[in-house]
């Protein structure tokens, strides 16, 4: 008998190998505060205020299938480090990566880390002229409001271009060919497991997560100092008054979009242009156009100005043009801790109201690990 079990133990030794431990499991995050003075014509009682801008933390990890293959996963968490209050979700994805065929992951996906958000990321890649992608200084809004969100001072968003950034139930798709990269985003934004639609999304009660889609794809081309691209959002699902979308309510039919940008050295310049079609039940279809001009010039190794000025028409009443101009200055005392200082005003020109112009003056200390 004991012949037996030290020929099954040692079978069992040299079998391990194959099923060897070979992945690997990090920690991250980001702590990002904000001191923030807000000012809006004719509205009282703002001030200087502390802000989170997007601090989070996370975990991710691999696991190496061998030939070129790996297993991937994430969660990511959004934290408040102003008031230490709440954990909310971010992204949270299981898939493959291989070395040939390229990223596929499944689940909630905002472009971070190996999650896809192919409009989002390509307008944020290229517009990514200010100190830092969150709070007033974001240069591109993720939310999916399309126009009016330049002025939104409840929710502190002063972007004029707005792409989706954070969605549930996708699946996801990154590969290369040669210096172009193309990225792919297929989400069912049904009722079923999100209690609600996303905003924007025009879904009745009935129709469950396939019954309503959203379908993005972009492609980037680097080489050099050159970087042009363009992406293509689609939406699909029920548009009528019975879905239970109110009367005159704007949803997102689809959205084009193209970029460039070219590094001079001493400076580098870019374009971000759009152009959405809205859906409205009884008042007739609608129209978005919007475009971010950005540049940024590095002074040193860790020092840099930058400046950018958006805007974003609507062409159907109320014929709503959002306007921002941003400039800003950012220090980085090493490769994970940056201060920064902005100013963001932002106009909304309203054709049957008074003007809407709002300033955020921004101080900023944003630590990575």
């Amino acid at each position: 008998m004991n012949k037996k079990l030290l020929a099954a133990a040692l079978g069992l030794a040299f079998a391990a190998p194959v099923f060897a431990d070979s992945s690997n499991v990090v920690l991250y995050g980001r702590v990002n505060e904000n001191l923030v003075n807000n000012k809006t014509d004719g509205t009282a009682g703002q001030g200087t205020t502390m802000q989170d801008a997007s601090s989070r933390l996370g975990v991710k990890g691999s696991e190496d299938l061998g030939g070129g293959l790996s297993a991937i996963f994430a969660y990511e968490f959004s934290v408040a480090t102003d008031n230490n209050k709440g954990v909310g979700g971010r992204h949270s994805y299981v898939g493959f990566k291989s070395n040939e065929l390229g990223t596929l992951v499944f689940g909630t996906q905002d472009g971070g880390n190996d999650s896809q958000a192919p409009l989002y990321n390509q307008a944020m890649e290229v517009a990514y002229g200010v100190s830092n992608n969150a709070g007033e200084l974001a240069t591109i809004g993720g939310g999916a409001g399309y126009i009016g969100s330049g002025i939104n001072t409840a929710t502190n968003s002063y972007s004029v271009i707005n792409r989706t950034q954070r969605v549930s139930n996708a699946i996801g798709y990154a590969t290369k060919f040669g210096d172009v990269e193309v990225n792919f985003r297929h989400a069912m934004v049904g009722k079923n497991n999100l209690g609600a639609p996303p905003a924007g999304v025009n879904s009745s009660a009935t129709v469950n997560e396939s019954g309503a889609r959203q379908t993005e794809i972009a492609a980037t081309y680097r080489h050099g100092p050159i970087t042009v691209g363009g992406g293509y959002q689609d939406y699909t699902y029920a548009n009528s008054v019975a879905s239970g979308v109110a009367a005159g309510a704007d949803n997102l039919d689809n959205l084009y979009q193209l970029v460039g940008a070219y590094d001079f050295n001493v400076a580098k310049v870019s374009l971000v242009y759009g152009s959405a079609k809205l859906r409205q039940p009884v008042a007739g279809d609608d129209r978005i156009a919007d475009y971010r001009l950005s540049t940024w010039v590095p002074i040193n190794g860790n020092t840099g100005l930058t400046a950018s000025y958006g805007r974003a028409d609507q062409l159907a009443a109320p014929n709503l043009k959002d306007k921002v101009l941003q400039v800003a200055a950012y220090y980085d005392f090493s490769k994970r801790t940056r201060t920064y200082f902005g100013v963001n005003q932002a106009k909304q020109e309203q054709a049957a109201a008074s003007d809407i112009k709002t300033t955020a003056v921004v101080l900023g200390l944003r630590h990575n690990f």
